[in-house]
């Protein structure tokens, strides 16, 4: 009897879902589970991590997706009338992003772990830093454009001429724990896991009393205090979201992890950083902090991306 009401009420749920006279106008019902439908937005997985069938609506692909377990998100071409039920979400490395005037996407949040809360786009020109701090300003979308559609997974391949930054950040109400990450090709390079802890803003949970672990074995094991672990990092030279061991002051003892390279910086600053285009993604290329003057021990990324969850 339970699983009867239970596919009744999401027969019901799913018929809610309509678009009118263009699948630019979206409504969907807000029930904490689902995604804002995002328009012209197609994304699919490789091979065995998609099913894709023909159907006649929007919420019956859906549908399809609530009652598979696995199903994490949906893309649907209303021209076609395809539906593709995928076991990845749009910040997975394995999922294939398409701009396409007749697609509808939207997640199963309540299945998805981490949800994206920024992405910064390698070598655009504008500050990182100003971006993540600039309160009031939202991002989320529910149509995407041809040159944006990039901007909400971490492919760097694909276009994204900004930094994209989630209304998330300004509200932390019971998020537990966010995610910083490099990544290349929608490959994840770098990645450091972070605890909210007495945290009141989105700077200040990127600190060493929050540190959880990272990909690092190096940064796991690390128990000496660090050189700088901050947002903020250190700004006379513009390395923001640093990571550091230790730093000499004349480059050649400039060691860690990671650093949000915004701009060159100054006279004083090391030609290691000096040439653009910026914003730089740097991270250590092996398992143990990187001399940053070493350029064989480090390398760059494509995007920048932070979650959450709760």
């Amino acid at each position: 009897m339970s699983s009867y009401i239970n596919i009744t009420a999401l027969l019901i749920w799913a018929s809610s879902l309509i678009w009118v006279s263009s699948p630019e106008v979206v409504i969907s019902k807000d029930d904490g589970e689902l995604l804002s439908v995002i328009s012209k937005l197609c994304l699919r997985g490789k091979g065995s991590r998609t099913r894709t069938f023909h159907t006649e609506s929007m919420s019956e692909c859906v549908m399809a997706c609530y009652l598979d377990k696995k199903c994490l998100s949906v893309s649907y071409n209303t021209a076609q009338r395809v539906c593709y039920n995928n076991k990845l979400s749009l910040t997975s490395a394995r999922i294939i992003g398409e701009y396409n005037e007749d697609c509808l996407y939207t997640e199963i949040t309540g299945r998805i772990r981490w949800r994206l809360a920024f992405r910064a786009t390698h070598g655009i020109g504008d500050s990182v830093f100003d971006a993540w701090n600039n309160v009031g300003h939202h991002d989320d979308v529910t149509t995407v454009t041809a040159s944006e559609f990039g901007c909400m997974t971490v492919d760097g391949r694909l276009p994204c001429p900004k930094h994209f930054r989630s209304k998330r950040l300004d509200n932390f109400a019971n998020i537990k724990r966010i995610l910083f990450g490099f990544y290349t090709n929608s490959v994840k390079r770098f990645q450091v896991q972070v605890k909210i802890g007495s945290s009141t803003n989105a700077t200040q949970t990127f600190q060493s009393d929050n540190f959880v672990v990272s990909n690092k074995a190096s940064l796991n094991a690390y128990n000496e205090s660090f050189n700088y672990f901050s947002a903020e990092g250190y700004p006379e030279c513009q390395r923001r979201f640093y990571i550091s061991q230790s730093h000499s002051g004349d480059c050649s003892d400039d060691i860690g992890w990671m650093m949000v390279n915004d701009g060159p910086g100054g006279a004083q600053c090391c030609s290691y950083q000096a040439s653009g285009p910026f914003p730089q993604f740097r991270y250590a290329k092996t398992a143990e902090p990187a001399e940053w003057n070493n350029q064989s021990l480090s390398n760059t990324a494509q995007v920048f991306a932070v979650f959450y969850r709760y």
